[in-house]
């Protein structure tokens, strides 16, 4: 029953992603970017929903399936976290590719001139 669970998850993810490559291609980037950089913290996160909903109707004792419940929940929650890092750090990486250093009025151009300033007789304003 659990395993079943587990190949219906990657198989939905799979078809997921082949839907999701048809559906938006090359018009969303960014969209495209962060999903494809999520796509193995996302298959974790469909399976271990998978198995969490299986369980409940496993031939398990109930505490077996308590404390298995309790475990999947906890990787459940540092699978989103895990996700939401991967993308906040991958649109942040986007975001800070449209400028430039040479640019005087870019945030990234501002934060790195004081640093550099300080740090080595080299850098100049």
């Amino acid at each position: 029953m659990l395993l079943f669970a587990v190949i219906c998850a990657l198989v939905a993810h799979r078809i997921l992603f082949v839907i999701f490559g048809r559906a938006f291609g090359d018009r969303h980037p960014f969209l495209r970017t962060i999903v494809w950089q999520t796509k193995g913290p996302l298959a974790l996160a469909l399976v271990v929903f998978a198995l969490a909903a299986a369980l409940q109707s496993a031939p398990f004792s109930e505490t077996v399936s308590a404390s298995f419940g309790r475990f999947l929940l906890i990787a459940f929650i540092v699978l989103t976290g895990w996700i939401a890092h991967v993308a906040v750090e991958t649109g942040s990486s986007v975001y800070l590719h449209r400028f430039t250093a040479e640019t005087a009025d870019t945030l990234l151009a501002r934060s790195t001139s004081p640093r550099c300033a300080f740090s080595s007789a080299r850098c100049t304003r």
